[in-house]
């Protein structure tokens, strides 16, 4: 009687793993310290590139979110904290200009 495949596995096979997203964060610290490759620790230096260059931040935020999720998330908050900082500037200095220049003289 033959077996197939599909209904035996042998001792040594596993099964297979469709991507990360299946895997616990142990799990995916795990597979990168078996298959030599550095750990996903975050860090300063990463937020603040992110904050230095935002555009960069979000970027690299986007491509590393699932695959270096703690690095992901220091980038990502050095690019928001740069944004938030320029966007509330821009705010005050342009609050400032029209309340004392006001828009009649500007339009005048």
């Amino acid at each position: 009687m033959a077996e197939t495949t599909n209904t035996v596995l042998e001792k040594n096979e596993e099964p297979e793993i469709l991507g990360d997203e299946a895997l616990s964060p142990e799990a995916i610290r795990l597979k990168r310290a078996e298959n030599g490759q550095k750990p996903d620790n975050g860090g300063c230096l990463w937020a603040l590139l992110g904050l230095l260059f935002p555009y960069v931040g979000v970027i690299l935020w986007l491509l590393w979110r699932k695959e270096n999720p703690k690095t992901a998330e220091s980038v990502g908050k050095g690019a928001l904290i740069s944004i938030l900082f320029v966007s509330i500037f821009v705010l005050i200095f342009f609050g400032i200009f029209f309340t004392n220049v006001g828009l009649k003289s500007i339009f005048a």
